[in-house]
């Protein structure tokens, strides 16, 4: 029986298209709408900050970072309006007491902690500050600021306060302790209608799930009309046909449950070694993955020399493909555990994903569209139960 993914996607691939088009479009909406569910009575305000360092006087800043304004005080300024001005770092750092300084006509650098964010905010408007940029004390997840009670907001603040990360602040307040002048201009950052990354992260999704159904559908023709059949005197070929594992009831559940059991694993037992463990793991299902994928294509070249293959001592009859193929798919592997780190890393991190996926999705069989619904169902409520409840 023709599972589910080959009816449905391998004749019309362009369906799957349309379906995430659809998610895609209700995910853009879900994130814009969020925005306006601030922890206060407005609406986020994602604010650009620019950054001259030195006695830069040029038009073009060297950096740019993005922080999320406050919910009490004044509103940061859209592009046209915002001035350039000076940044100094405020007197103590926290700006839990009040400054001496004299900051007219500075923007002003504080840490978060100590204090509440309305009281570090009215010390600097108290020592004449125009703006104040709050650095995060955590390196989590940025979030608008709210007042004393939360929802106060009479608390005589007339200058916007932004929140920027731990890494940006910690940058900035290490130029300014070199001795170094930094000048920034922040204004309003109206978010994209879709994010770039977004439409990435969708077309890399669909593509791979499109790919291993066609892939499946066109393993399935062949071994309808005959053509990959296992001929009984030809075990090599036997041995190279693997395993499918068909999903019922019982094991739908248990993969959620797995699923579950895998993140409160991660999130209470994380470590070093840990982490490396899961590199090793994502190295050797990459490369599984990617042998899977370059014997497929060798196939389809090379479909006389699909049989042809070698015993390896210890190890058994080793397909010809596989052995051409190996030292690539481990050089890929290796290179990218090695640079896991460089700004570059997500391409190997994602080919090495999208093969396991491949891999994972030419394995696993839907039977019927019962057991279909009751995975996707599960999978939906572990999505929102882990994610948006939890996290």
């Amino acid at each position: 029986m023709a599972n589910l993914r080959t009816k449905v996607f391998s004749r019309s691939p362009w369906s799957c298209w349309a379906i995430a088009t659809t998610l895609l479009v209700i995910a853009t909406w879900a994130r814009l709408s969020d925005a306006e569910r601030a922890e206060c009575d407005v609406s986020v305000q994602l604010v650009s900050i620019q950054i001259w360092r030195g006695e830069d006087d040029s038009s073009r800043p060297s950096s740019k970072i993005m922080g999320i304004a406050s919910c009490y005080g004044s509103k940061v300024e859209k592009q046209p309006n915002a001035s350039k001005l000076p940044l100094v770092a405020i007197e103590p750092f926290n700006a839990c007491n009040e400054s001496n300084q004299q900051l007219g006509g500075h923007i002003v650098l504080a840490m978060r902690g100590g204090c509440n964010f309305a009281e570090k905010t009215l010390n600097a408007q108290r020592a004449g500050a125009q703006a104040l940029v709050i650095v995060d004390n955590t390196g989590g997840k940025l979030f608008p600021m709210n007042g004393k009670n939360g929802s106060d907001s009479d608390l005589g603040i007339t200058i916007a306060s932004v929140l920027i990360s731990k890494k940006d602040g910690m940058s900035l307040k290490s130029s300014l302790d070199g001795g170094g002048a930094v000048a920034v201009k922040m204004f309003e950052s109206k978010p994209a209608l879709v994010d770039p990354a977004e439409i990435i992260l969708w077309s890399i999704a669909v593509t791979t799930v499109v790919l291993a159904s066609m892939w499946s559908a066109a393993r399935d023709r062949k071994a309808y009309h005959g053509y990959g059949k296992i001929k009984e005197e030809n075990p090599q070929q036997e041995g190279n046909k693997g395993q499918v594992f068909e999903i019922n009831m019982t094991s739908a559940v248990m993969f959620i449950v797995m699923a579950s059991v895998m993140l409160l694993v991660l999130f209470y037992f994380m470590s070093k070694s840990f982490y490396i463990f899961l590199v090793v793991l994502l190295c050797f299902g990459g490369f599984e993955g990617l042998q899977l994928c370059f014997h497929g294509i060798l196939q389809s070249w090379l479909p006389d020399k699909s049989q042809l293959g070698f015993e390896v001592p210890w190890i058994g009859w080793v397909p010809l493909f596989w052995l051409m193929t190996a030292p690539l798919s481990a050089g890929i592997a290796v290179v990218w555990a090695v640079y896991r780190q460089s700004s570059l890393a997500w391409v190997g991190q994602d080919i090495l994903g999208i093969s396991l996926m491949l891999s994972v999705l030419q394995t696993i069989r839907l039977p019927n569209i019962k057991v279909s619904t009751l995975l996707l169902s599960l999978a939906f409520f572990y999505d929102i139960f882990w994610v948006v409840v939890v996290m």
